[in-house]
């Protein structure tokens, strides 16, 4: 007959009931250390084909395993140099060196690098937006009410309790402030939407960003559609024709972009 699981298969003290989820409450679980720590890595310097079981053997060597973030953090000058110039010990070197650089990073990237409960990417994108200077203030000030009224009114009461109780979590932002950015970003309105047709100087992706950064919208051409971007404004493409019979303006890339970027 199956049973439920008690103890923590990680660090063998009793879990406990959050709900319907049973939680492990140890925060020096080795489990939740090595969690914390990989989502911190993969956020403020991350890097593709290495494995988490790599990146831990490799810290637990480096960092005689001890990794948490808090010692991580602050051995920036530990001697990684020593790492071979190829395969995974360049790409641990490479990894080392963004965390400990001075690139800026997005407040967003910065919260989600947290692993705090409720903190997703929404969540983190919105008080990024929303109230930027209250999530500077906390980093080194006491959760008081005027930090949960704002969060609250952003995120929801649930987010706001959750950074309360995961106050020393959120104190890691002191390894990086001042490489984080705490400008307002604010999303422009959309001016009006456009549709693209044949080639672009940049892939469209990009493109999309570009022009989402301007208050523009790339969306499929209709009467809605304020101009066609195409590569040949007397091309009889069947996008070209479209437009016509909508009357819908065409233009080149080059032009929209010096007339609206």
């Amino acid at each position: 007959e199956a049973s439920l699981v008690e103890k923590c298969p990680a660090c063998g003290l009793k879990l406990a009931w959050y709900g319907v989820h049973l939680k492990c409450d140890n925060h020096s679980c080795i489990n939740a250390v090595e969690q914390d720590t990989l989502i911190w890595l993969d956020h403020i310097c991350p890097i593709d084909n290495l494995g988490d079981k790599l990146r831990l053997k490799y810290l637990n060597e480096l960092f005689n395993d001890d990794i948490t973030i808090e010692h991580i953090m602050a051995e920036p000058y530990i001697n990684f140099n020593n790492l071979d110039t190829s395969g995974h010990d360049k790409l641990i070197h490479t990894m080392l060196t963004s965390l400990y650089s001075d690139d800026s990073i997005k407040l967003s990237d910065a919260l989600l690098a947290l692993n705090i409960p409720r903190l997703g990417e929404i969540t983190a994108k919105k008080l990024a937006i929303e109230c930027p200077e209250t999530m500077h203030t906390l980093v080194s000030n006491e959760f008081d009410e005027a930090h949960e009224s704002v969060i609250s009114i952003v995120a929801g009461p649930a987010t706001a309790n959750s950074i309360k109780e995961n106050l020393d979590k959120y104190r890691r932002l002191a390894f990086i402030e001042h490489r984080i950015d705490w400008s307002n970003f604010v999303i422009p309105n959309i001016k009006f939407n456009v549709a693209v047709t044949g080639k672009l100087s940049v892939n469209r992706a990009q493109f999309e960003k570009e022009l989402a950064s301007h208050g523009y919208k790339l969306g499929e051409l209709n009467k809605s559609t304020k101009y066609l971007i195409t590569d040949d404004v007397n091309s009889g493409s069947s996008k070209n024709i479209k437009a016509d019979k909508l009357g819908v303006d065409k233009i080149s890339e080059s032009d929209f972009r010096s007339r609206f970027f």
